[in-house]
């Protein structure tokens, strides 16, 4: 989940002027296509990551923290850095 996210945030988004990334929120049931799982099980884990302060839902619109992004980037691992936050992986 954390990862389409990320994904859609990539392909999609737009950098508001506070540094936030904003894309088209996808129906439940699209994202549950996308990934394999129950809309109901999308419905839960969307409500997951804004209650983490991860992700707003604003409207139609997911609004992505920059500092998500960044981590996600640096660790390169997707699901790793935007559900556990951990830090950048080292060589």
């Amino acid at each position: 989940m954390a990862r389409v996210i990320v994904d859609m945030a990539r392909e999609e988004g737009r950098r508001l002027k506070d540094g936030r990334i904003a894309f088209r929120r996808a129906t439940h049931q699209e994202i549950a296509n996308r990934i394999g799982t129950t809309r109901e099980t999308v419905t839960r884990m969307l409500k997951d990551l804004e209650r983490q302060g991860l992700i707003h839902i604003e409207g139609k619109e997911i609004v992505v923290e920059p500092t998500v992004i960044a981590a996600a980037t640096r660790a390169g691992d997707w699901l790793a850095a935007l559900v556990f936050e951990l830090p950048a992986a080292t060589a």
